[in-house]
């Protein structure tokens, strides 16, 4: 087992966390990228306090304050990581700290050796290790004399809000005792990108690469860019050339010069490689039909190789950069350039000690080409081996596919994404675009996120652009000033008491401009409240032509109030962030330049976002650290909702909104002070809800409401740390009604029942009329009979009795459960023959008689003095109801029946969709529904081809609404792995804004004050005492050794392959083995569940093999389940995929902390230890990626390592999961939110 890896951040561990990593420097990562020689020979420049502290181009020391700056500026007081001591005072130079987080990356990928890297990369991806014998590249080169004359010092331009993080050297080495330290020498860097800021630029790669160019040389590196030279720039002259073998044949391409002299001995050399391919109007594409030019490999793998021969060739300034380099390769364009590293130069004794870090700005542009029409060995000029790396996938392509992003990251030494928030995305399915497995065998050591930060010049004490400068004192003056002459300039009327809404991006359906466009008349509506019309709002940028014409279409419709300017302009940016009151960001960055003006940003919720903004969500609780509003959910209603609220804070309760402007220009957010880190009071976490899954559940106390009111007011009493204001629904008058094919406590196989009993009593809580229906599969006590109905189905009537039973719950609400009853249903099992196990044969028959009888109950039944009528809401849940939203819609709706009622469909396991043939069942002669119904249940099959009948993809099609099971379920399920065919539907369901992923909530008995199942109740303050008596009747009872401080594991679920029960018993030998460490060994473990045979007696022979260590209990014990979240230490739950899952969160209620697979509701609801020191008031559990023995066992030796030898960090886990609240409560405010969206909005299909 390697330990040195169990000490490294995972991939996944990196991408719930790499938000809080910026408290470390970027370019840490860089400086040790050198060999451990190379950094003994290290030195500081003896002039580097007085560089620091002397006046340069976006690096000026702090000065004291002037008339103008009636402040000092401001500086983060906040330690840095791994730092002892806080930022020097005023008076002392301040090193810019972000770069440090990329030393340490590269660090770890520098250290390895050419053998140890290609030894390492065959053991990860099973390729064979490339010969030495492959050529050297067929260049030539001739270098020139070079002049050090260049331009003086030049500012970096400024992107469409987009500047992505930098990477430095980590040169602040010296107060750490070593006097080699002082001696220490920058490794030279080359960034090797498509295009450069200022003179070539598309967007933020320009940015970036001309960030790269300033800031590595300003912490002492010796720094090359190297760019194409797309026209004739001035100052560059040139000072050598090369011929490059590529197609066949040898280029000649031509080196020019620019030096950058920045003070102090530091200074950037722009080497712009000069080809005819590259003189064009367009970088990539032809500006006259928008088309990728057709020899773009030939134009960007010259680019790469010429990167590659210019540090060995070119004489710049007295000597070459040599071959102890580390190459930044940026995007696809130069993607080869990790592949001829290693092929054309490492391989042959060139380049041995460099390294290659690669960089994704975008993973979706890869770069593709046909292998067949680009050969790999004739065109590229490469050996046919590398075909390992350079040969992908494509559904166009096939296998001829060549990708160069996906061979950059297969073959360098590091991945670098462009924020810690894109590094956690691109790992996963939906977002990966076919390379997550890739990124994630990169492993811990070679993938990285590092957040972006701004840059010096977004600063409104010292912007030239804006009209008035102004800091936190006097800013209200300031922002006034600059409001005026914006309205001003832009044409709006000049009123200082409206609110004014600013956008600026690119025109794109990614930054959601349709949904901005779409509120305006929203907006620009007077009403009575005052809280909207008095608006103006400035939308500035520039991309898609529909997107264009809705901004001019909005200024000409609304003449003074709105501004709609198609183009960029960067001051108008500065201007436009200095005026206005509120800033419109939907997706990512300039959210911090908006704080940093005291500008306060209204954006999207993403994992990105909550990094860097505090979310107002309790006006007290939140008023010193709230920095803006956030909104959740990919719909126009929800930024409508939090709109109302920005606006009504705005006009309302100034001195509010005064302080959230105060918090925000108090946030450092620039390249000098990171963004801190999240154990920042960010405020409540936003807990979504989860549903109840499989075994985990005890019957709730559905029959006792007494003691279900007591639970809850137990609750409430609890020291929660997320007890979010309860939403309010607006349609509480609205009857729901629940339809199930299984309700708790009456029939229940798994999760469905659980959630369909907590919506019947949460609903009808919240002050809802609530009906919930099922089939009568018994003689349930205390069901009357009330009504019957006649249904028509395969070709004749059928009689449907209906049994009713109400639960009182006090204060007048209360639930009514229909139970529908038919012969068909009085069998041994739900669906399948417990004799057989397979499925009833008359399934579509069953669940079809129950849909329509679901349907006829609202109307026909009186139930206590009225019916429900046809005013109602549905929800109905999983393929056995999918017809209903048919039904609903052909045999009601349209024969003005439920004219006003909405449908709610509940995914809960994809993976069952209820297929029969359609030429079995006809549409009209088997289920009564016009031809017309076929648009909707038409499916696809392997099987069964175009005779397919899928219920559950036509419920998706005519609902109006569908909601799943937690929210990264709801990602999986709409990416073509996770969707099981119905990922286009459900993509469109979501573009329509109809498909969201709720967490649903834990049932309130789940509690360990008032568990009546455990040996002994405690609460937060007493669990230590409480886990212990539990866990110590817990092994007496179960035969294991009652030894208190051996680690206790836990799992409790299905016996089958999904649960991941093979993955724990073939690590139990390796769990159990004494070694020195002191880790393994004291290991116990319990393991209870039914379901498969093989696995079962895989749980019997351990059990055997182990006495008195491992229970191997098959079957389940509901109360043993409690018993086991108490006194366990740990819970194990390796699911291959979880839509959901329920023990994680009953688990951290009691204390006990959670081993999970990174994937579906787990993610969404276990926080993982990553840093031991950042994630300490955060974690709650461990997570691994990769549904595979060594990621568990990886993973277990850290959580094992935590338990035995740091026991106060333990106990913090513990009790951070102690805090966590997943109660129903919490939950169904969401649910409350999505149903009042779906009865304010149209039908969906009418």
């Amino acid at each position: 087992m390697p330990i040195e890896w169990l000490k490294k951040e995972e991939p996944e561990q990196m991408t719930q966390t790499l938000e809080r990593d910026n408290q470390k420097d970027a370019c840490d990562f860089l400086g040790t990228i050198a060999s451990e020689e190379a950094l003994s020979k290290m030195e500081v420049p003896a002039e580097e306090s007085a560089r620091e502290a002397a006046s340069l181009p976006l690096r000026q020391a702090p000065e004291a304050p002037t008339t103008l700056m009636e402040e000092p500026p401001m500086l983060d007081s906040r330690p840095k990581q791994g730092s002892q001591s806080l930022l020097p005072d005023l008076g002392e130079a301040v090193a810019p700290p972000w770069p440090d987080k990329i030393e340490e990356e590269v660090q770890k990928a520098s250290k390895l050796s050419l053998a140890d890297w290609t030894e390492d990369k065959n053991r990860k991806e099973g390729h064979h290790t490339p010969t030495s014998g492959t050529q050297t590249p067929k260049t030539k080169a001739v270098s020139d004399a070079n002049s050090d004359s260049g331009p003086d010092c030049m500012e970096r331009g400024f992107s469409l809000s987009i500047l992505d993080s930098l990477l430095r050297d980590h040169l602040e080495r010296e107060d750490k005792g070593s006097s080699e330290a002082t001696n220490q020498v920058p490794k030279p860097v080359v960034v090797v990108s498509s295009e450069v800021n200022p003179w070539s630029k598309t967007g933020g790669l320009g940015m970036v690469a001309g960030s790269y160019g300033y800031e590595f040389a300003m912490r002492g590196h010796r720094t090359m860019v190297v760019s194409p030279r797309y026209a004739e720039y001035d100052d560059a002259e040139q000072i050598g050339c090369a011929k490059v073998w590529l197609d066949g044949g040898e280029h000649e391409v031509q080196f020019f010069h620019l030096y950058q002299d920045l003070g102090d001995g530091n200074g950037t050399d722009y080497i712009f490689v000069g080809h005819d391919c590259f003189s064009r109007e367009g970088l990539y594409c032809d500006p006259k039909d928008g088309k990728e030019y057709p020899d773009n490999l030939f134009r960007f793998s010259l680019l790469t190789v010429a990167a590659l021969e210019a540090p060995l060739v070119l004489n710049i300034r007295g000597s070459t950069f040599g071959q102890d380099v580390l190459f930044i390769a940026n995007d696809w364009q130069p993607g080869l350039l990790p592949v001829y590293h290693l092929y054309k130069y490492r391989l042959n004794d060139t380049y041995k000690n460099s390294r290659c870090v690669f960089v994704i700005h975008n993973i979706r542009s890869q770069g593709k080409y046909r292998l067949s029409k680009f050969p790999i060995d004739s065109y590229l000029g490469l050996p046919p081996e590398a075909i390992e790396f350079l040969q992908g996938e494509d559904r166009s392509l096939g296998n001829d596919c060549m990708n160069l992003l996906s061979a950059a990251c297969l073959a360098c030494d590091k991945v670098l994404t462009v924020s810690q928030d894109y590094a956690a995305e691109i790992l996963n399915l939906k977002s990966g675009s076919g390379l997550n497995g890739i990124l994630q065998q990169n492993g811990p050591n070679r993938m990285a996120g590092i957040i972006n930060s701004i840059a010096d010049d977004w600063n409104p004490r010292t912007d030239p652009h804006i009209p008035a400068n102004y800091t936190r004192s006097n800013f209200d003056e300031g922002k006034a000033a600059c409001k005026r002459e914006l309205q001003k300039a832009l044409g709006l009327h000049q009123d200082s008491g409206v609110a004014l809404l600013g956008f600026s991006g690119r025109l794109c359906y990614q930054k959601w401009v349709p949904l901005i466009t779409e509120i305006l008349p929203w907006l620009l509506t007077d009403e009575p409240s005052g809280v909207l019309g008095r608006i103006q709002v400035i939308l500035m940028g520039k991309g898609d032509d529909a997107f264009a014409s809705h901004l001019s279409n909005a200024e000409k419709s609304h003449l003074g109030k709105v501004c709609g300017y198609v183009g960029f302009d960067p001051k108008v940016e500065h201007r436009l962030l200095a005026g206005c009151d509120f800033l419109l960001m939907p997706s990512r960055l300039p959210q911090m330049y908006a704080q940093a003006y005291g500008t306060v940003p209204i954006v999207h919720e993403t994992e990105g976002f909550k990094a860097s903004i505090v979310g107002l969500v309790d006006e007290q609780k939140d008023r010193e650290t709230a920095t803006g509003f956030q909104f959740c959910g990919f719909d126009v209603n929800c930024l409508k909702e939090r709109m109302y609220q920005a606006l009504e804070v705005y006009h309302k309760k100034r001195d509010l909104f005064k302080q959230i402007q105060i918090n925000g220009l108090e946030t450092n957010d620039n390249w000098t002070e990171v963004v801190s880190d999240a154990n920042s009071e960010a405020g409540p976490e936003n807990i979504s809800m989860e549903r109840v899954f499989s075994l985990s559940a005890l019957d709730s106390l559905l029959q006792d409401p007494e003691g279900k009111a007591e639970l809850r007011h137990q609750l409430e009493l609890d020291e929660l740390e997320d007890k979010r204001p309860k939403y309010t629904s607006h349609h509480l008058s609205k009857p729901v009604v629940v339809v199930s094919s299984e309700v708790n406590p009456w029939s229940k196989t798994g999760g469905l029942a659980m959630v369909a009993g907590s919506y019947g009593y949460e609903f009808a809580m919240r002050g809802h009329r609530t009906m919930v229906v099922s089939p009568r599969y018994g003689a349930y006590d205390g069901a009357h009979y009330v009504g019957y109905a006649k249904i028509w189905l395969d070709g004749r009537e059928h009689e449907v009795q209906f049994f009713h039973l109400y639960q009182d719950l006090g204060d007048g609400n209360g639930t009514d459960y229909i139970f529908v009853g038919h012969d068909c249903f009085s069998r041994g099992g739900l669906y399948c023959d417990p004799n057989t196990g397979k499925e009833f044969p008359d399934n579509l028959y069953r669940f079809s008689l129950l849909t329509v009888a679901a349907l006829e109950a609202p109307l026909v039944l009186n139930i206590r003095g009225s019916t429900f009528g046809q005013d109602v809401l549905f929800i109905a849940n999983d393929w056995q109801t999918g017809l209903l939203p048919i039904y609903h819609l052909y045999k009601y709706r349209r024969n003005n029946t439920y004219k006003n009622s909405r449908c709610v469909f509940v995914i809960h396991n994809i993976g069952y969709q209820g297929k029969y043939r359609l030429s079995k069942f006809p549409i009209d002669g088997y289920l009564g529904l016009p031809p017309e119904a076929i648009q909707f249940l038409q499916g696809e099959d392997l099987n069964l081809g175009d005779d397919c009948m899928n219920l559950l993809s036509a419920a998706c099609l005519a609902s109006d609404r569908v909601l799943t099971v937690s929210p990264n379920y709801a990602v999986e399920i709409q990416s073509p792995e996770g969707g099981q065919g119905l990922h286009g539907i459900l993509q469109e369901k979501g573009r329509q804004h109809r498909m969201a992923g709720i967490l649903n909530g834990i049932a309130d008995e789940w509690n360990p004050k008032t568990d009546p199942h455990i040996p002994v109740n405690y609460s937060i303050r007493t669990f230590e005492e409480g886990k212990a008596a539990c866990k110590k009747e817990l092994q007496r009872s179960l035969g294991l050794q009652e030894d208190p401080q051996a680690a206790l594991l836990g799992f409790c679920g299905r016996l089958c392959y999904q649960k991941g029960v093979h993955l724990i018993t073939e690590i139990i030998p390796w769990l159990l083995q004494n070694e020195s460490s002191g880790v393994l060994g004291r290991v116990q473990i319990i393991l209870m569940g039914k379901g498969d045979d093989l696995y079962a007696n895989q749980l019997s022979n351990a059990e055997n093999r182990n006495r008195g260590r491992v229970c191997g209990y098959v079957g389940f014990d509901p109360k043993v389940e409690h018993r086991m979240l108490a006194g366990c230490d740990f819970l194990l739950m390796p699911s291959q995929y979880e839509p959901c899952g329920l023990p994680q969160m009953y688990a951290q209620a009691y204390g006990t902390v959670p081993i999970v697979h990174e994937t579906g509701g787990l993610k969404d609801s276990v926080s993982g230890l990553w840093d031991e020191e950042r994630d300490r008031e955060t974690a709650t559990g461990f997570l691994f990626c990769g549904f595979d023995e060594n990621m568990l066992m990886e993973r277990m030796y850290q959580a094992l390592e935590v338990f035995h030898k740091k026991k106060d960090l333990f106990k913090q886990i513990q009790i951070n999961g102690l805090r966590k609240n997943y109660y129903w409560p919490q939950a169904i405010d969401e649910y409350e939110r999505h149903l009042d969206w779906t009865l304010d909005g149209d039908a969906a299909v009418s």
